[in-house]
């Protein structure tokens, strides 16, 4: 039980580096007025972006590079 707490404390420290990081990272291209905007914009943005670009990236790389590749991206 001990061991299923500490791997679920891991998931949820990284999963801002999984799911608001790379929307983040998108959106600050300026998308939609993203650096005029409030934090909480700033974090909702980062979030739908994340969800949508990260498997629209995942099988492209997949497609064009390897799989290996991307599960190299994802540890």
């Amino acid at each position: 039980m001990l061991e299923d707490l500490a791997g679920a404390l891991r998931a949820i420290a990284l999963f801002p580096i999984f799911v608001v990081a790379p929307g983040y990272v998108a959106a600050f291209l300026d998308v939609f007025g993203f650096r005029s905007r409030s934090l909480s914009f700033h974090l909702a943005l980062s979030l739908v972006l994340s969800i949508s670009l990260c498997p629209i990236l995942a099988y492209m790389i997949g497609r064009f590079v390897s799989m290996a590749v991307v599960w190299a991206l994802y540890p």
